[in-house]
């Protein structure tokens, strides 16, 4: 957004202004960030571990969850103490659920990277003997 101030007075753009640039309570343009994420569920080959539901039931858990995050992300509250900052209800940012992958397999569920090792796909177990 332009300062219209500053461009007024000058007939320049200023770049010094905070207001161009944050997700300040008055500018209506700053445009919504959007952040895509997935997770992934690791369990033993019984469906055992971690998650102890239907797959149906762990997706809607994270959707949830992702809901949740959102809500919180669109709706900032009051910073307590008080602070001299304007306040800013809305971060522009969400979160987007690309995905819920499920891995039914006891390689994996017991898998244990070492510290500090750099692992190659081919070192993964469900690579083993390809």
């Amino acid at each position: 957004m332009i300062n219209s101030t500053n461009q007024a007075k000058t007939g320049t753009v200023s770049c010094g202004s905070i207001h161009d640039y944050s997700a300040y309570p008055d500018n209506p343009y700053t445009p919504i960030k959007f952040v895509r994420i997935a997770f992934n569920v690791f369990q033993k080959a019984d469906g055992s571990g971690s998650f102890n539901a239907s797959d149906a039931i762990i997706k809607s858990y994270f959707q949830a969850f992702v809901d949740s995050v959102n809500y919180r992300l669109g709706n900032i509250q009051a910073i307590n103490p008080a602070a001299t900052s304007p306040k800013v209800i809305d971060s522009k940012i969400r979160v987007i659920l690309n995905n819920t992958y499920i891995y039914k397999d006891d390689k994996l569920f017991n898998y244990v990277i070492p510290y500090g090792r750099d692992v190659k796909m081919a070192d993964s177990p469900s690579k083993a003997g390809c």
